[in-house]
């Protein structure tokens, strides 16, 4: 089963940066928009893992059960992998990114004790709200990254959740499969 480990965000935030992509959207450039009930912060992208072993990663995930709920602020917009060449459009922390990869650190090494390979990037506080798929309209698209001011919405962060992904022709679907939530 394909699995990854998030933060969810709450309702409001997810309207909120709708509408912010909807802004985005009028480049009319060739992008696979995440759909709003899509919107997280993964913290671990763990991919095919058997099923005898999501009580591992779900024992991994309880251990952050002391982390304290936090307050978090997007306020930055990005691209990996370079401004020159982006494929992935992103939006991040600028409050509650050292609480973030805190968590994200103890999850990894929850994680590495369970038996799972360390991840293989540092992590890095990012909402993907866009994957780039060609270069139509790319140069709109890049002008319009430059001129809107990112988006600035604060949310709270008080729980950890496991995620089935399904791949469908339509884009994936999101499967609850455990959740934590923080102090």
């Amino acid at each position: 089963m394909r699995i990854f480990i998030a933060i969810p965000i709450p309702e409001e935030a997810k309207n909120f940066l709708e509408e912010f992509t909807r802004r985005l959207k009028q480049a009319n450039a060739d992008v696979k928009w995440v759909e709003k009930e899509n919107l997280h912060f993964t913290l671990r992208f763990l991919g095919e893992v058997k099923e005898e072993k999501i009580p591992l990663v779900e024992q991994s995930i309880s251990s952050l059960a002391n982390f304290r709920a936090f307050q978090a602020e997007t306020g930055t917009l990005g691209v990996f992998p370079s401004p020159s060449s982006p494929r992935v459009i992103w939006i991040g922390l600028k409050r509650g990114e050292r609480e973030m990869l805190d968590v994200a650190k103890a999850l990894n090494k929850a994680l590495r004790e369970q038996g799972f390979p360390p991840e293989d990037k540092p992590f890095q506080a990012h909402l993907t709200i866009g994957r780039i798929r060609s270069s139509r309209n790319l140069s709109s698209l890049k002008k319009l990254l430059a001129e809107i001011p990112p988006p600035v919405k604060e949310f709270p962060v008080n729980e950890v959740c496991l995620f089935k992904s399904t791949l469908t022709p339509a884009g994936p679907i999101y499967d609850l499969l455990y959740n934590l939530s923080l102090k």
